[in-house]
């Protein structure tokens, strides 16, 4: 898409937002915008379905609400991006940075997260994925432990790997350190004792 149409849909959008009756809801439906540079976009509620979007800047975007059904992702920047019950039902999120992205509410039904980074995430409430949070008992934000059950992904702080990786860098950080040990030993055991349940329902 050239960008002086794409330019004059985003204000048409966000008159739109606005409430002008001069304004237009953002359809971008199956729009190639391979590469396009969406840095702190205001696409709140609107339609990206099967939109092109890979390695698109989306940084800082707000895609609260925004239907991206089937959009391709791939290789996207997402960081610190709003996507705030946004429906990326079969999106395609492969290797697309969410780094600190706000997937509260989101539903990622047969999403494809491989190799994503996930660190940081918002992850309250996201619909048809199984995600586990748990907290160390401190303040520091990089001692919330997450684990994406059907991904086989935890990240904690700056750290993104499977569980088993993971559970090796505990022992051998923390070691020697018992009572930070102690604490991530009982996060580790809470969300194992959580898949288990999972697993039996």
């Amino acid at each position: 898409m050239e960008k002086e149409k794409l330019k004059e849909i985003l204000h048409l959008h966000k008159l739109w937002l606005e409430g002008s009756n001069e304004g237009e809801r953002a359809n971008l439906q199956n729009a190639d915008l391979w590469n396009a540079d969406l840095w702190n976009a205001n696409l709140q509620n609107a339609n990206l379905r099967n939109t092109n979007l890979q390695n698109a800047n989306l940084r800082n975007a707000n895609l609260q609400n925004a239907n991206l059904r089937n959009a391709n992702l791939q290789d996207a920047d997402l960081w610190n991006a709003d996507l705030w019950n946004a429906d990326l039902w079969n999106a395609n999120l492969q290797d697309a940075d969410l780094w600190n992205a706000d997937l509260w509410n989101a539903d990622l039904w047969n999403a494809n997260l491989q190799n994503a980074n996930l660190r940081g995430i918002t992850t309250e409430s996201i619909r048809n994925l199984n995600v586990i949070s748990a907290q160390l008992n401190t303040s520091e934000k990089n001692r919330k432990v997450t684990y994406w059950v059907d991904l086989d992904v935890v990240t904690a702080g700056c750290w993104q790997s499977n569980w088993e990786e993971f559970k090796k860098r505990v022992a051998d950080v923390y070691g020697e350190n018992e009572k930070m040990k102690r604490k991530y030993d009982r996060v580790i055991k809470f969300i194992e004792d959580e898949v288990a349940e999972e697993k039996d329902k």
